[in-house]
C-alpha cells in the first residue's frame, strides 16, 4: 500500500512538472518557427522591394534585412551546424562527465536551479520515508537511493558516499551533512529525527514540505508565463513590423511628394 502511495505520488508530481513546462516550451517553439519563417521568406521579399527604390534604410531596417540574409545564405551551414552540435551534445550527455555536467548545469539555471532541486530533495526524502516505514534498513535504503538517482549523478555520488559513511557507523544526519549537497533544513531534521527516534515522521513531514515548495513555484510560474511569453514575442515581431513599415512609409512620402 506504501509502495503504491508513493508510486502515485510520484507519478503526478512528474505530471505536474511536465505540464507547467510543456506549454511554454510548445508556444516558444511555434512563435520561433512563425519568427523564422517571416525573417527567411517575407523580409527578403521586401528588402528587395526597398533596393529598387534606393532608400536610406533606418538602422533597425538595416539591421533585420542584415540577419535575414545570413540566415538565408548560411540556411544549409546553420542546420549542418545544429545537427552537429545536437550529435555532439547527445554524446558528451552520454558519458559520466556530461552527466554530471549536465546535473550541476540544471542545478545553476537562475530562477529554476532551486526548483529542480526541489524536486530530487523531495524524491529523496519521499523514497527514504517509504522504505524506512516499509521495514528497510537505513543502509539498504540508501543502497536503493542509489538507484533512484542514476539519472542525477550528484545526488548519486553523493548518496554513494551517505552509505560509506553510514556503514563506518556515521549517523545519517553527519553523513547526508558531509557531502555538502543537500539544504541546511533536511541534515537538521534528520538530526532531530534520530534524536527524537521518528526519522521517518520527520522525513515524511519534510517531503510534504518540499512537495509544496514544488507546488508553489508550479503555480506561480504557470501564472506570469504567459505575459512573460507574450510580451517577449510580442515585442520581436513589433521590432520587426516596425523595421519593414518605416521605410513603408517613407515610400509614401515620396510618392506624395511626387504627386
Amino acid at each position: 500500500k506504501q509502495v503504491g502511495a508513493y508510486l502515485a505520488s510520484q507519478e503526478e508530481l512528474k505530471g505536474k512538472v511536465i505540464t507547467a513546462l510543456a506549454y511554454p516550451a510548445v508556444l516558444f517553439v511555434i512563435s520561433m518557427s512563425v519568427l523564422i519563417f517571416f525573417i527567411v521568406k517575407i523580409v527578403p521579399t521586401f528588402a528587395d522591394i526597398f533596393k529598387s527604390f534606393d532608400l536610406k534604410l533606418p538602422a533597425i531596417t538595416q539591421l533585420i534585412i542584415t540577419v535575414s540574409g545570413l540566415l538565408v545564405n548560411n540556411l544549409p551551414l546553420i542546420l549542418i551546424s545544429i545537427a552537429g552540435g545536437t550529435f555532439t551534445l547527445k554524446g558528451y550527455l552520454a558519458t559520466e562527465a556530461g552527466q554530471f555536467s549536465k546535473a550541476k548545469f540544471l542545478f545553476a539555471i537562475p530562477f529554476f536551479g532551486d526548483f529542480m532541486k526541489n524536486i530530487q530533495v523531495e524524491r529523496l526524502l519521499t523514497t527514504l520515508c517509504t522504505l524506512i516505514e516499509s521495514g528497510v534498513s537505513i543502509l539498504n535504503a540508501i543502497t536503493v537511493l542509489e538507484g533512484v538517482f542514476t539519472d542525477n549523478k550528484i545526488f548519486e555520488q553523493a548518496l554513494k558516499g551517505v552509505k560509506s559513511d553510514v556503514a563506518t557507523g556515521k549517523s545519517i544526519s553527519a553523513a547526508f551533512k558531509k557531502t555538502g549537497q543537500f539544504p541546511p533544513l533536511v541534515v537538521e531534521m534528520m538530526w532531530m529525527g534520530e534524536e527524537s527516534g521518528k526519522l521517518p515522521d520527520i522525513l515524511g513531514t519534510l517531503s510534504i514540505f518540499y512537495r509544496e515548495q514544488v507546488d508553489q513555484f508550479i503555480r506561480r510560474f504557470t501564472s506570469i508565463i504567459d505575459p512573460i511569453m507574450v510580451v517577449f514575442i510580442g515585442g520581436i515581431v513589433g521590432v520587426i513590423v516596425l523595421s519593414i513599415f518605416m521605410p513603408i512609409f517613407q515610400l509614401s512620402q515620396l510618392g506624395s511628394g511626387g504627386g
